[in-house]
């Protein structure tokens, strides 16, 4: 046999012994990746379980400077009926969310400010 067969039979074999091993070990790796992804999940509170985030206080950083309030005060518009707001579940035993305009905070859904728009 010639050297030029005899390395490209080598290389065959390379070849099919890699995909061989992938094809058993690909399995293995993504059903692992996919139990990372499930335990992450599981870690998270679940939507309207018990909101771990901190309320906005009115008066203070970007609540203060948009005039934020817990209640509003003005007939038909609060938090929970704009467009910027998430609902997240309770906390204190009062229904909260998240406000677009203030990341990392919650809100109560009676709460009202000045970019309040109407949700559609």
């Amino acid at each position: 046999m010639n050297t030029k067969n005899m390395n490209s039979r080598r290389e065959f074999f390379k070849n099919i012994l890699g995909l061989t091993g992938f094809a058993l070990l690909a399995p293995a790796l993504l059903s692992s990746t996919s139990k990372a992804e499930e335990q992450r999940r599981a870690a998270k509170p679940a939507a309207g379980g018990g909101a771990t985030e901190e309320l906005v206080v009115p008066g203070k950083d970007i609540a203060g400077s948009l005039g934020y309030m817990h209640k509003s005060n003005q007939a038909g518009k609060n938090c929970a009926g704009c467009m910027l707001y998430a609902a997240a579940g309770k906390k204190n035993g009062e229904d909260v969310g998240k406000c677009t305009v203030m990341p990392g905070k919650l809100v109560k859904a009676t709460g009202y400010c000045n970019s309040w728009a109407k949700k559609v």
